[in-house]
């Protein structure tokens, strides 16, 4: 999985989820961030999305993509 995240403030973190749970942390550090990852394997279809937070505590989250899996 490759991914990015820009906003108007430094980013102290952003989060890649699944489900319920964080599957990897990225520090922040600058305005924009750019991530990449092996996820999986999934025995189930799951739903994955970016959370993060800003220098000023404000947090932010994509809308999430859904990963399937066959004959899932």
């Amino acid at each position: 999985m490759r991914a990015a995240a820009a906003g108007p403030r430094v980013l102290r973190f952003v989060e890649i989820r699944g489900g319920d749970r964080v599957l990897q942390r990225f520090a922040g550090g600058g305005p924009q961030m750019e991530m990449e990852l092996t996820l999986g394997p999934f025995e189930e279809d799951t739903a994955v999305w970016l959370t993060g937070v800003d220098e000023d505590g404000e947090r932010f989250w994509t809308t999430p993509v859904r990963i399937l899996v066959p004959g899932g």
